[in-house]
């Protein structure tokens, strides 16, 4: 009986394994979450000898993308690097074509048949394409994906359609912004980056690890006044939230990193979504809400809204030919009818209406204190000149201040604008010609933005400080002392850690070679940035990864060159985490070496030196991965 049992158990299992198709083929695969939107998987076949993936990728026409020979799949822990590529060349650039599509086949090799997910690695540098969860079920739908991650707050899933604009509030105080990342998966976003539209007239950029157990990033800063911010990876700045920010708020920032694979689904089926992030807030809970879900609220009025907009950019918002007269009469007209048009909507709720007015408010403030632009834009669409380095040969008309007052007769002054316009460069004529209240912020905005960069510096003087009294606005009395005493705080922090090298006394045609002739023997690589790039700072911590990495224990001299429009305060600060030597170059000497020496075409720029002590500027060792690997072959030479 137990012979028969198990011959019987045997013949169930023989039948099991001949029935497992010998090519198990996955179509379209849903994909839970990824790091880009640039390339997608559309095809997965398992067979007993090997793995092929099907990618398609989508970039801009003749800009390159790469796959590395360390691609690899991952499945239950392991993983399986790649073996062959078809379409493209592993390690090497390939140029996307005009349709700004490509397809590859990539093999590797096989795994197992029963395995229900698996997540496509194409290195473990932090801006390698990564797309984790891809279904091998055929199981998951892209219904499924929709249902909101239970971490999410009930509370956050309804909004209060009562809710109204909130005032700004001018204070200063300590801001906590907490970031939850639902699904995450380690490598997708090590880092987030806040950026902040101070109302100081700046972005300020805020950077948080993410921790790898919890999926959480933390930011806690001096927050001055109230403003909008964005948070992004730094590795794809891919948005993910935009927020309201205020001093002494605690938010919390809930994100589902489905949303990216949702959207990868989305396009190959020809669907539509659109990612969100729920906001807990304690001071603008409502207004966050309603902000934040307004896209999906008035999608159903998308149509009569197109019609709404004044598309002040579209090239034929103006006529050239227009007199000031003319302009000022057209312009008022179109706002005027937008604004008719807005209010005879039916059905939408008046946080939706306001909402959208203001966007039709500001787009009109542009077009009355910008009027030149607008005529210069119609005048290079229609003759189709867009060469903005030369001047047009055409007299276009001025407005007066009587023009710009009768524009504006028709706008009413509302709190929400000192939301909109602190980071608008005419704040102080726009408050002038809307009637802004005496008290209001934005009359001295301009003021504001002056003496908050001399503090930021340490340089305000008692003339200053005079000048702040007069203003009697307490908030900027109280900004001012508060980012002044954050200033020093942070230099007394960097004491001793942020060295200046001292600057050859050469002329300035010599003061390259001046400073790298100490290094004779060895490679060195001169960095050439400032405080305020951005994708100088990004390099920096790319360049930090190669030290701690393939370049770690190696020989090689890093000097860092900037020039004065890095402010010193900011600069020290900064330098401080920089390893390497720190030259800080006047006007006149950076002109001498990056213009008239290298000619280089902006920062961050490079140059190498060998050991020979012969140097060229390689600008193409911006791709941070081939300046790891040409500087490893010069070292071992």
């Amino acid at each position: 009986m137990k012979r028969n049992l198990f011959l019987l158990i045997l013949a169930a299992t023989m039948l099991v394994v001949s029935c497992t198709p010998e090519v198990k083929i996955i179509k379209n695969p849903m994909i839970q979450a990824s790091n880009t939107e640039t390339i997608d998987i559309t095809r997965v076949e398992i067979t007993d000898s090997a793995t092929y993936v099907n990618v398609e990728a989508y970039f801009h026409p003749h800009y390159w993308i790469r796959f590395v020979k360390e691609t690899y799949l991952q499945v239950d822990g392991k993983k399986y690097v790649i073996t062959a590529a078809e379409g493209c060349e592993l390690d090497k650039e390939f140029w996307m074509p005009d349709s700004g599509r490509a397809s590859f086949r990539f093999t590797f090799p096989p795994i197992s048949k029963r395995a229900k997910t698996m997540d496509f690695i194409e290195g473990d540098c932090p801006d390698c394409f990564k797309l984790y969860g891809i279904d091998l079920t055929g199981e998951l739908t892209f219904e499924d994906m929709q249902k909101p991650h239970p971490d999410i707050p009930k509370e956050l899933l309804s909004i209060n359609e009562q809710a109204t604009m909130p005032k700004p509030i001018y204070d200063v105080d300590t801001t906590t912004i907490t970031i939850h990342l639902l699904n995450y998966q380690k490598g997708i976003a090590d880092e987030l980056m806040l950026i902040n539209n101070a109302i100081y007239g700046d972005q300020e950029q805020l950077f948080a690890k993410v921790d790898t157990e919890s999926g959480t990033a933390k930011f806690e800063f001096m927050q001055y006044g109230t403003s909008k911010g964005w948070v992004s990876p730094t590795s794809t700045n891919r948005l993910l939230a935009e927020l309201l920010i205020a001093p002494g708020d605690n938010i919390e920032i809930y994100y589902d990193l489905n949303n990216t694979g949702k959207k990868l689904v989305a396009r190959r089926e020809g669907k539509k979504h659109t990612a969100k992030a729920y906001v807990k807030s304690n001071l603008f809970q409502d207004y966050i809400a309603m902000y934040t879900s307004a896209s999906d609220r008035v999608q159903p009025f998308g149509e009569q809204l197109s019609e709404i907009a004044l598309n002040t950019h579209d090239g034929e918002f103006a006529d050239y030919r227009w007199s000031a007269d003319e302009y000022a009469k057209n312009v008022k007209a179109k706002y005027l009818t937008a604004i008719d048009k807005l209010n005879a909507i039916e059905g939408m709720l008046p946080f939706d209406k306001k909402w959208f007015k203001n966007e039709i408010d500001l787009e009109y403030f542009e077009a009355v204190l910008h009027s030149q632009f607008f005529l210069q834009h119609n005048y290079r669409s229609v003759h189709d000149n867009f060469d903005y380095s030369k001047d047009i040969d055409y007299k276009f008309a001025i407005l007066t201040d009587e023009h710009k007052k009768d524009m504006f007769s028709v706008v009413e002054w509302d709190d929400i604008y000192e939301l909109s316009l602190l980071s608008f460069v005419s704040m102080r004529e726009l408050a002038h010609y809307l009637n802004a209240p005496q008290d209001s912020f934005v009359r001295h905005a301009r003021d504001f933005g002056r003496y908050y960069l001399l503090a930021s510096n340490n340089q305000l003087t008692e003339k200053e400080w005079n000048e702040i009294d007069a203003l009697n606005n307490k908030f900027i009395t109280k900004a001012c002392k508060v980012r002044v005493a954050e200033i020093q705080a942070k230099l007394a922090e960097v004491q001793g850690k942020a060295k200046v090298e001292t600057i050859p006394d050469v002329a300035n045609d010599k003061l390259f070679d001046a400073i790298i002739a100490p290094h004779k023997g060895k490679v060195v690589v001169v960095d050439f940035w400032n405080t305020w790039c951005g994708p100088c700072r990004e390099a920096h911590k790319a360049i930090a990864r190669l030290k701690e990495g393939v370049l770690k224990d190696k020989d090689i001299v890093w000097i860092y060159i900037a020039n004065e429009s890095s402010p010193e305060v900011t600069y020290k600060t900064t330098i401080a985490d920089i390893k390497g030597l720190h030259y800080r170059l006047n006007g006149e000497q950076w002109i001498a070496i990056t213009t008239d020496k290298f000619n280089i075409d902006g920062i961050p720029s490079y140059v190498v030196v060998d050991k020979d002590g012969k140097y060229s500027l390689r600008n193409d060792l911006r791709d941070t991965n081939k300046m790891g690997k040409t500087l490893e072959e010069m070292i071992n030479k």
